[in-house]
């Protein structure tokens, strides 16, 4: 027996009734987050492929990094950039929690 339902029933001409991603963004008031471009998407991803395709240099925090082709070039928008801001900051409090003589 399948438990009860609050779905509303399926109208085929209203998007925000079926099933699937479109719907839940729906309810949430997210309905925009849908209208996804793919064509600028792919585009952006396919940029993002020839630029790491490409041999270069690439400062990330202060530190050059050669990057050979097919190697991953961090960018100041990746997660390892993320990562390394966050970190530095968290050390930093460290630091200054050791220089006044207190706990970090």
């Amino acid at each position: 027996m399948n438990p009860p339902t609050t779905e509303p029933p399926a109208n085929p001409a209203d998007p925000t009734t079926q099933p699937g991603p479109t719907s839940l963004l729906a309810r949430l008031g997210l309905r925009h987050w849908s209208a996804i471009d793919l064509a600028a998407v792919a585009r952006a991803h396919d940029a993002h492929l020839v630029f790491q395709m490409t041999p270069g240099d690439v400062v990330l925090d202060g530190l050059t990094l050669h990057c050979p082709a097919g190697v991953y070039h961090p960018t100041s928008a990746s997660s390892s950039a993320f990562m390394l801001r966050h970190l530095g900051a968290w050390a930093a409090e460290e630091v200054e929690a050791k220089r006044v003589g207190r706990e970090p």
